[in-house]
């Protein structure tokens, strides 16, 4: 998320999902451990893949593995900690 957009949002967080009328309001993209505490303040929840992974994320990777193959497990659970 943009930082003009994260302000924008931040500013008008409550117009925004009064307008939409349904929940959940989820991000899909861009969340790690570092910032997975704050976006949660402003969605119901997060689609998490790609800061899981295993290795570095290299520019334009296409997926070929199972996703059991790709996860790293100690990522996980320093993201995990991070939201508790």
């Amino acid at each position: 998320m943009s930082s003009k957009l994260y302000k924008i949002f931040k500013k008008n967080k409550n117009i925004i999902i009064g307008a939409i009328h349904f929940p959940p309001l989820l991000i899909g993209s861009g969340a790690n451990k570092d910032n997975v505490k704050n976006l949660l303040q402003y969605a119901n929840g997060i689609i998490v893949s790609t800061s899981l992974k295993k290795g570095r994320v290299k520019p334009k990777e296409v997926n070929v593995k199972t996703w059991q193959q790709r996860i790293e497990i100690k990522k996980v659970k320093e993201f995990l900690a991070k939201i508790k």
